[in-house]
């Protein structure tokens, strides 16, 4: 059985990532507090790869995310699935199946993709953060 603390901290991972999928879906519609909101996802020095190339830094990352959605998508849904989670000490390894749906500004065509990512996360002195992130699309519809 896991220990109370390893649940929390489980739990604690989940929240962080569902924080995640809230401010991204969050930029077509306010690319300033998605940015705000995705601040407190992300270690200073994260890293990210959406297929496009490694992002380094949390800044990169968020203006990767502002500069590439805000402008084009009318909205983003992300859903989020088959959370595992693994803690050893104050770090973790964490992947998810994701549904993504989303429409472009001008077009009555909604995209799906499908995938999954793959999380470290660290805990920091603010709780537990995304130190990389990899995005593995399987599909698109």
């Amino acid at each position: 059985m896991m220990a109370e603390a390893a649940v929390a901290d489980v739990l604690a991972i989940q929240s962080l990532k569902a924080l995640y999928c809230e401010g991204a879906d969050l930029l077509p519609i306010d690319a300033v507090r998605a940015a705000e909101a995705l601040m407190a996802v992300f270690t200073a020095d994260a890293t990210a790869d959406y297929g496009a190339g490694l992002l380094k830094g949390r800044d990169a990352i968020i203006g990767f995310l502002v500069d590439g959605i805000s402008p084009v998508r009318s909205w983003l849904w992300h859903a989020i699935h088959t959370p595992f989670v693994a803690v050893d000490g104050d770090s973790a390894e964490a992947r998810w199946t994701i549904v993504a749906m989303m429409k472009d500004k001008g077009s009555d065509v909604i995209e799906r993709a499908y995938g999954r990512y793959a999380d470290r996360l660290v805990r920091t002195p603010q709780g537990w953060r995304i130190a990389s992130m990899r995005w593995i699309e399987e599909a698109r519809s």
